[in-house]
């Protein structure tokens, strides 16, 4: 499998659901930017990239699937319990 990487996480200041920002390395190669921590009704879970349509209604603007998925989800909430507990990597 492909190696995952959180390079960036930065909490929110906001006083929102909207937890945290990451930035997710795939490989060498492939960076991508904001995905979001989210608190939901069961607790912290990560949200892709998105963007706001003309219609008005939020689309991700990337698809990841199955254990990548899985992967890319238990990094990035890993590294946002760091965050929050103040744990250097």
């Amino acid at each position: 499998m492909m190696e995952v990487e959180v390079v960036d996480i930065r909490k929110s200041n906001l006083d929102s659901k909207l937890k945290a920002f990451a930035n997710v390395k795939f490989g060498e190669y492939l960076l991508i930017r904001g995905f979001s921590v989210m608190d939901g009704p069961k607790g912290a879970f990560v949200k892709v990239p998105s963007k706001l349509a003309k219609d008005g209604r939020w689309m991700d603007t990337i698809a990841i699937e199955g254990s990548l998925k899985h992967e890319v989800e238990a990094r990035v909430l890993e590294a946002y319990n760091k965050e929050i507990d103040g744990v250097d990597s």
